[in-house]
């Protein structure tokens, strides 16, 4: 295997060789035939053919940078956006008492986003619209308080706030599944989607239990594996509007 790979690495460095030497060869190949002094030519300056060739090179190599800066600017926005989620919920912790007496013992679904967004705990980069949350990267973010527990509900899908690939939705949705929830697996009571709109029928899909909850027969935050996270996600695809839902006690 290795052979191979060192075989492979050595094919790679001859043919970028090749073509970083093609237009000078070509140069010569060309004056060859036509009979002329090649030194004296090449004294004036470079050739149109040689010039061709360059832009030739330059041209091909700036479509796939170009291309893999895309996507590492797409990476780092995600990874960023997950970050500062993880800030949030930390600080939204510090205030879970304060919020809990709000409701005054109320097992009613309240509405508590803006009194989260007055006590200043938002990262400098999410803003609040209509009542929601808006992160970094426009996903709509509410709190809800009921029967002594913290709600967050966190949407990765919404057909009114632009279209998102189900590429981009899935992939997001695993960061913030290993990177979001997997933290906070000892405080979160589950973790589900919950999907609407259009598609195979709305409702709840799949559902993750914190490490307090998690007993024989449910699906566990800890032991999942890559495999059942993905099959998770991928449930958002069909559908129109797609929430995970982060329910802490």
């Amino acid at each position: 295997m290795y052979v191979q790979k060192f075989a492979l690495k050595t094919k790679r460095v001859i043919y970028t060789v090749m073509i970083v030497q093609l237009p000078d060869r070509l140069q010569r190949w060309f004056f060859y035939y036509q009979g002329f002094d090649m030194k004296r030519v090449t004294e004036t300056g470079r050739s149109m053919i040689e010039m061709l060739g360059v832009l030739a090179i330059v041209g091909i190599l700036s479509v796939g940078g170009i291309a893999g800066f895309g996507k590492a600017m797409t990476t780092y926005r995600l990874n960023k956006s997950v970050e500062e989620f993880v800030v949030f919920i930390r600080d939204l912790m510090v205030y879970h008492d304060s919020l809990i007496e709000y409701t005054n013992g109320s097992s009613a679904n309240l509405g508590v986003t803006s009194n989260v967004v007055n006590m200043g705990i938002l990262p400098d980069s999410w803003t609040m619209d209509k009542g929601a949350i808006i992160d970094s990267i426009q996903h709509i973010i509410t709190v809800t308080v009921h029967g002594g527990g913290i709600t967050v509900n966190y949407e990765l899908k919404n057909k009114n706030r632009g279209k998102r690939s189900s590429k981009d939705v899935k992939e997001y949705c695993r960061l913030m599944f290993l990177n979001g929830a997997m933290p906070y697996k000892d405080i979160i009571k589950s973790l589900w989607i919950h999907r609407y709109g259009e598609g195979e029928g709305s409702g709840d899909a799949g559902k993750f239990y914190g490490s307090r909850y998690c007993i024989t027969g449910k699906n566990c935050l800890h032991t999942a594996e890559m495999a059942e996270i993905l099959r998770f996600c991928e449930t958002c695809e069909s559908y129109e509007n797609c929430t995970l839902v982060f329910s802490f006690d």
